[in-house]
């Protein structure tokens, strides 16, 4: 599924996303001369918007096609970085805040990503996760036995999500205190739309044998496909955490 980050799928990302990104924003309250780290920063329009504040923002990420048109667009506000979640080019207590959306569930391991999180940031420094709850996710599917496998093998994909639903104790576990946390459903509409999004077509040429359908099964996702009507929800937390002293 990684083949769709390209702009063109982050920008309608951006569209979709935009209530929890206002909510993430105003939780992270950046002020004037804070560092603050974007990590995960995509395109560079969150950083971009951190960077109206006043704050001194560094984007980072592993993808040099996205960090090119990032730099050429907001270059001249945000420093942008090809470095990744796990290993990143700062010094010990050295920033204030920093953001990952989207980030971890694409990572197995997020231990490493929490430690590199609580090495960076100063005492009191917030760490923001923005994410998807894949397991939550609901087509309105007329079989739930289907609905229920399809929701499964699109959460295989994403091989950090499962180990989301942990992370208020992880956080604890690498010493950060103070968590809150805000679930937002996102809600679309249509198959052309949902399937942009999630590839539950591919998923089901893909990997039909290991959901185990049946014919029965096969044939009630293509009516269903094909005729509707499809929406499709999903729940995407903000959770953001102080590094205690």
């Amino acid at each position: 599924m990684g083949r769709k980050y390209d702009a063109a799928y982050l920008e309608k990302l951006r569209q979709l996303l935009a209530a929890p990104k206002e909510q993430g924003y105003e939780w992270l309250g950046c002020q004037p001369d804070e560092v603050v780290v974007d990590v995960g920063c995509g395109l560079g329009h969150d950083a971009a918007k951190l960077a109206r504040t006043g704050a001194i923002v560094w984007g980072l990420d592993i993808n040099d096609a996205l960090l090119a048109q990032a730099r050429s667009e907001y270059g001249h506000t945000v420093r942008f970085e090809n470095q990744s979640a796990q290993a990143m080019g700062f010094g010990n207590g050295t920033v204030d805040k920093m953001r990952l959306d989207r980030v971890l569930q694409h990572i197995s391991d997020h231990d490493p990503v929490l430690a590199e999180a609580q090495r960076v940031l100063k005492p009191g420094g917030i760490l923001q996760i923005t994410d998807t709850d894949y397991q939550s996710m609901s087509y309105f599917f007329p079989d739930g036995g289907v609905e229920r496998k399809l929701t499964d093998a699109v959460t295989r994909r994403f091989k950090g999500s499962l180990a989301l639903r942990v992370l208020p104790e992880k956080l604890k576990q690498f010493g950060f205190g103070a968590v809150r946390l805000a679930l937002h459903q996102l809600l679309v509409y249509g198959f052309e739309s949902a399937d942009y999004l999630i590839s539950m077509d591919e998923i089901i040429r893909e990997d039909a044998s290991m959901m185990a359908l049946s014919e029965s099964e096969l044939a009630l996702w293509r009516n269903w496909r094909d005729s509707g009507p499809c929406l499709l929800a999903v729940n995407l937390f903000v959770m953001q955490a102080a590094k205690e002293n």
